[in-house]
């Protein structure tokens, strides 16, 4: 039929055509949504706040922690600590919970008597109530917390858009 004709008549002939508009609008009907499919959608989005809510937590749990092992690593970068700190720390806290469990009286968790100066003549007990108290309090560290969290959501919604894709291609 338009053999022998170029190109463009074919796409002219294309965009001549007419089409019936009014058979496609007697197609359409009302939809009505069941309620097993409003209550899915719901459990759906109320299921997934849960869900995001309860990680969050999960991650802001050990914030304490994090924060001092921040506080701490900027505090050996910057040589205010001896590079073995995280060692020595170790053996005091180890010593400490040793000294509980064979149920010695602890006179003072801060004194002297249980918390005694290293080799470099500093005391244990007072540097990490400092860096606890720098933890909580310190913007930087607040700032290095805040992006911490960000890009935990931040990776968890690249992890839900490629596990897809992974799970596909690596298998189920």
């Amino acid at each position: 039929m338009l053999e022998g004709r170029t190109w463009p008549l074919v796409l002219e002939y294309s965009i001549t055509s007419t089409i019936n508009f009014s058979r496609l609008r007697s197609t359409e009907r009302e939809i009505n949504y069941t309620f097993t499919l409003l209550f899915s959608v719901a459990i759906c989005v109320i299921g997934n706040s849960f869900l995001y809510g309860y990680n969050i937590g999960v991650v802001n749990n050990p914030a304490g922690v994090i924060r001092v092992f921040y506080v701490e690593t900027i505090m050996i970068r910057k040589q205010l600590l001896p590079e073995n700190w995280f060692e020595i720390k170790d053996q005091y806290l180890e010593m400490m919970e040793n000294m509980k469990m064979q149920n010695l009286t602890v006179i003072s968790d801060t004194s002297n008597a249980t918390a005694p100066a290293n080799a470099s003549g500093f005391n244990i007990r007072e540097i990490i109530d400092k860096i606890k108290y720098v933890s909580e309090n310190d913007d930087k560290v607040e700032l290095l917390w805040s992006v911490t969290v960000a890009i935990f959501v931040l990776f968890g919604m690249i992890g839900a858009f490629a596990s897809g894709k992974f799970a596909d291609y690596f298998g189920r």
